[in-house]
């Protein structure tokens, strides 16, 4: 606050706006669409109650699963996540078809590897990516989702260095287009418990994305009204 203070920010969110070349009248939407959209994740959260047997869920019942979906092989997920992007963007698809062909992805998990996913772009429109697939369809969409960054950084290959870099608003909205084909192309054909399993997998994710975010908004928003007054202990 300090420092934002000194450098002539009119707040401590001005200067995280400009770096994500984002307006304030944007964020202010943006936060009135989660808002408006909190009825609707309290219905979902009491339905996972009701299926795990609870009056209301702890935070760490957001993540037990409620359904148990099938493994899928290498050779599934690949086809999969093919054949969904095709129905979008061949764009798309043909950049998958080829990370695919030329193994482009370190994705078997193995002792001392680290957890997750992540994608870089070594040049000339390519990346490497480096997952850890162990069957489930969420690490299916987590390959859908890496090789949308792909699919960025394969756009942005014409740039100059100094323009290839992009600010959160955008680094993931290629990855996460590609994650909701895959999932939506899943939810049209699976059934039953599979389908029950991909689909709280995937509100899973978006209540992070957006009720847990949301949160954290409203808590550094107060912190930083506070700070603007006098310094903070950590209590």
């Amino acid at each position: 606050m300090v420092l934002a203070r000194r450098r002539g920010w009119e707040d401590g969110l001005e200067p995280t706006i400009f770096a994500n070349r984002l307006s304030r009248k944007a964020l202010k939407a943006m936060i009135s669409a989660v808002e408006e959209s909190l009825p609707a994740w309290r219905c979902y959260f009491a339905a996972k109650a009701r299926l795990l047997g609870k009056d209301r869920l702890d935070w760490w019942d957001l993540f037990a699963p409620v359904s148990k979906g099938r493994l899928w092989s290498w050779e599934e997920a690949r086809d999969f996540v093919v054949t969904s992007l095709s129905g979008f963007s061949t764009g798309a698809a043909e950049l998958a078809e080829r990370a695919f062909a030329e193994n482009w992805m370190d994705a078997a998990p193995r002792a001392g590897k680290r957890c997750g996913a992540f994608c870089m772009a070594i040049g000339g429109g390519a990346s490497r990516v480096l997952a850890n697939f162990g069957g489930s369809f969420d690490a299916v969409s987590t390959l859908a989702h890496e090789l949308g960054h792909s699919y960025h950084n394969l756009r942005l290959a014409w740039c100059p260095p100094l323009l290839r870099r992009t600010p959160m608003t955008l680094a993931d909205t290629a990855s996460i287009m590609n994650e909701t084909v895959v999932t939506y192309a899943a939810l049209q054909t699976l059934t039953g418990a599979e389908r029950l399993a991909v689909f709280d997998t995937w509100s899973q994710g978006a209540a992070q994305m957006v009720v847990d975010i949301y949160s954290r908004f409203l808590f550094e928003t107060r912190l930083f009204e506070m700070r603007r007054q006098r310094s903070l202990t950590p209590e």
